[in-house]
């Protein structure tokens, strides 16, 4: 299984890395709602 990590940018967006490399970003429209959309990049 793979390991990812997500750091935070600011409240609402987060880069995704996987072995240090951004693959990436889970973004928020609120930070209440566990609705989120995820952007992963080549």
């Amino acid at each position: 299984m793979a390991e990812y990590q997500a750091k935070s940018n600011s409240h609402l967006s987060f880069e995704v890395t996987k072995e240090e490399k951004v693959i990436g970003k889970i973004s928020y429209k609120n930070w209440l709602k566990f609705k989120a959309v995820l952007n992963i990049g080549d």
